[in-house]
């Protein structure tokens, strides 16, 4: 059996090993901390910029739509020209046969 001085100093051993063990968690706490702290200033800015595109898609959409409106506002006036055309040229066509 080990005498009392032989176990006060494996105990030592141990409590200074469980210290270093115990600094090295802190040390990998304030690295985790800052790299969280990082994180959640990147992941703020990317969603500032995804606001930002939000807004920007919500524009767009909306010019989309004032233009959408326009090309089928035209598209109807061309269908009608082209209707009109039609019925004229067939109307000629009828003149010329029954004349």
């Amino acid at each position: 059996m080990a005498n009392l001085n032989e176990r006060v100093t494996d105990l030592e051993g141990q409590a200074e090993n469980h210290t270093k063990a115990v600094d090295g968690l802190r040390m990998e706490v304030a690295e985790l901390r800052a790299d969280l702290r990082t994180g959640v200033a990147q992941l703020r800015g990317e969603m500032a910029t995804r606001s930002d595109f939000a807004e920007l898609r919500t524009e767009m959409s909306r010019r989309f739509e004032v233009i959408d409106a326009k090309s089928d506002r035209h598209f109807v006036w061309l269908v009608g020209m082209m209707v009109t055309g039609f019925i004229t040229v067939i109307g000629a066509l009828v003149g010329v046969v029954y004349r």
